[in-house]
C-alpha cells in the first residue's frame, strides 16, 4: 500500500508471485522493464487505486498484468497510460500444468479501469477463462494499435505446454476508442468463433482513421509465434459498421457505436485523480446505456473452489469479491438509475 516502484532496467514494479490473499493499491510504478504492476502465479490477489505508466524495453514494457496460472485475482479503479507494451494484459498461458499448478488463469476480473496511449490497451489472450472484463474505458492512439485485442496461438504441435485462447469471458460496458488509425477491437480465432466469449453493451468509436471499427476472427498469431517466424496467420473480418457486425456474429445486441460524449476527451495526463475529462456528460448516450455485471452465487461458487483460507480477512483482504459498488471517480453506483458504459 503507498509504494512507488520505479527504473527497474531488467525488472518489474510491484508484483506478486506465488502468493494468495494479497493487495496492491494506492501506489505508482513507472520506468519498469516488465510489467509495472502485476501478479504471476497467484490466487485471489487485489490490485486496485493504482497507476503504472512509462513500461519500457527491453522486456514486457507494459502496466498492468493478471498473469498466467492467476485465479481469482482483481484489478480495478486503476490508470495505465505511455507505456510501450500493453497497458493491461490479463492471460493464461495453455493447458499444461506447471510444478503442479494450472497455467491457465480463471474467474478473474478488470473493471472499472482506464488505459491510454500504450502499445495495447487491453491484451486478453491464452487461456485467459472464465474472466469478467467491464465498464473500463481503453483508448488506443496510432496506426497499427489496438484498443481491446482478444487473440492467441496455436497449441499442438508446435508449443504442447502453451498457447491457446480465451473462453468464457464476458465483456461489457466498456468504452473502446481507436484514434489516428487504431482500432477499437480485434477479436481472433476460436476467441471470436467457438469459446463462448460474450461481447455486449460496448461501446465502439473510431476516430481520424479510415481502418475497420472491429476485426473479428482470422488469425493474428501463426504457429511460429515465439520463434518469430511468419506463417500461418490468417486475415480477418473487418467490419465498419457495429450494425453489419452484429448481423454477422450475433455479438453486441445492445453495442453502440456513438460519440460517448466525455467532458474534454484525450488530454488525460499523469495522476490517477482528478481525470475528470473522461467522465460522462450528463447528457452523454452512454450514461445508461450499460447492464449490470452481478457476480452471481454460481461463479462465485466455483470461484471459491481455487481459495485457501489464510486469515487473511483479519488484514481486511476479503476472499470473495463484491459487486462494484462506486465508479473510477470514487461515486456511488446506483443500478436502479441505469448501468453506464465506461468507468463512470
Amino acid at each position: 500500500r503507498y509504494c512507488t516502484a520505479y527504473s527497474n532496467l531488467w525488472s518489474a514494479g510491484i508484483w506478486i508471485s506465488g502468493g494468495q490473499n494479497g493487495v496492491i493499491e494506492h501506489s505508482v510504478a513507472y520506468n519498469n522493464a516488465c510489467i509495472n504492476i502485476w501478479a504471476w502465479n497467484a490466487i485471489n490477489v487485489t490490485m486496485r487505486y493504482c497507476e503504472a505508466f512509462r513500461g519500457r524495453p527491453p522486456r514486457d514494457a507494459g502496466g498492468f498484468d493478471i498473469d498466467w496460472g492467476c485465479e481469482c485475482c482483481t484489478l480495478e479503479y486503476c490508470y495505465s497510460h505511455h507505456n510501450q507494451g500493453p497497458g493491461i494484459l490479463a492471460m493464461g498461458s495453455g493447458t499444461a500444468d506447471y510444478l503442479g499448478f494450472p497455467m491457465q488463469s480463471r474467474y478473474n476480473i478488470v473493471r472499472h479501469c482506464i488505459a491510454e496511449n500504450d502499445g495495447v490497451s487491453l491484451s486478453v489472450t491464452e487461456t485467459f477463462e472464465f474472466g469478467k472484463v467491464y465498464n473500463n474505458l481503453l483508448i488506443a492512439n496510432g496506426k497499427d494499435r489496438v484498443a481491446l485485442s482478444v487473440t492467441g496461438w496455436p497449441l499442438k504441435p508446435y508449443h504442447p505446454d502453451s498457447g491457446g485462447w480465451p473462453s468464457e469471458t464476458q465483456f461489457f460496458n466498456n468504452i473502446l476508442v481507436g484514434r489516428q488509425g487504431a482500432t477499437p477491437a480485434w477479436v481472433d480465432d476460436y476467441a471470436a468463433t467457438t469459446n463462448k466469449n460474450v461481447f455486449d453493451h460496448n461501446l465502439y468509436l473510431r476516430l481520424d482513421s479510415k481502418g475497420p471499427l472491429i476485426r473479428w476472427a482470422g488469425r493474428m498469431n501463426g504457429p511460429g509465434y515465439w520463434e518469430a517466424k511468419e506463417g500461418g496467420t490468417i486475415s480477418p473480418n473487418d467490419y465498419d459498421a457495429l450494425e453489419a457486425f452484429r448481423k454477422a456474429t450475433g455479438q453486441e445486441a445492445h453495442g453502440l457505436s456513438i460519440d460517448p460524449q466525455f467532458k474534454s476527451p484525450f488530454r488525460g495526463g499523469y495522476g490517477r485523480l482528478p481525470l475528470e475529462d473522461y467522465q460522462l456528460a450528463p447528457n452523454s448516450p452512454a450514461v445508461r446505456a450499460g447492464r449490470a455485471v452481478p457476480l452471481t452465487q454460481d461463479w462465485l461458487s466455483k470461484r471459491a473452489a481455487y481459495l485457501t483460507d489464510t486469515r487473511a480477512e483479519s488484514l481486511q483482504i476479503a476472499m470473495a469479491p463484491s459487486d462494484a459498488k462506486e465508479d473510477y471517480w470514487g461515486r456511488k453506483l446506483e443500478p436502479k438509475a441505469g448501468v453506464p458504459v465506461g468507468p463512470g
